[in-house]
């Protein structure tokens, strides 16, 4: 799977590289047929008064077809709000990945291992 990470400039958050690296590794390892990965943090509009939130957006390439995902983060919470937000766009991104994955019997997605990959999914 290629990843590409887009980061803010003004890193708030504690350990955010590796929050967002064991983020896109669990990802893999649910479903080896994602071929494209891009994980943005970035500033979203602020609203009202109140400081602006972290948009976490997510694109998944997969068996041709592109999802595209969205979670916030406060700006003002711990490194908490962060792992909320990426645990967030996870389940969101399995809900998505399941029926993909059942228009490729035999592949193993969703099962929670590394069986599934273009190369063995009898779906292709």
């Amino acid at each position: 799977m290629r990843v590409a990470i887009l980061l803010p400039e003004t890193n708030c958050f504690p350990d955010l590289e590796q929050h967002v690296f064991d983020f896109t590794n669990r990802l893999g390892r649910y479903c080896a047929s994602i071929t494209s990965c891009s994980i943005a943090i970035e500033p979203a509009p602020a609203q009202s008064s109140r400081q602006p939130d972290f948009a976490v957006k997510l694109t998944l390439q997969v068996f041709g077809e592109t999802l595209q995902l969205i979670a916030r983060a406060p700006t003002q919470a711990s490194d908490d709000a962060l792992t909320r937000a990426l645990e967030e766009i996870f389940h969101q991104a399995l809900a998505r990945l399941e029926p993909i994955s059942q228009n490729h019997s035999g592949c193993g997605c969703g099962l929670g291992t590394e069986i599934c990959a273009p190369s063995n999914c009898k779906g292709n």
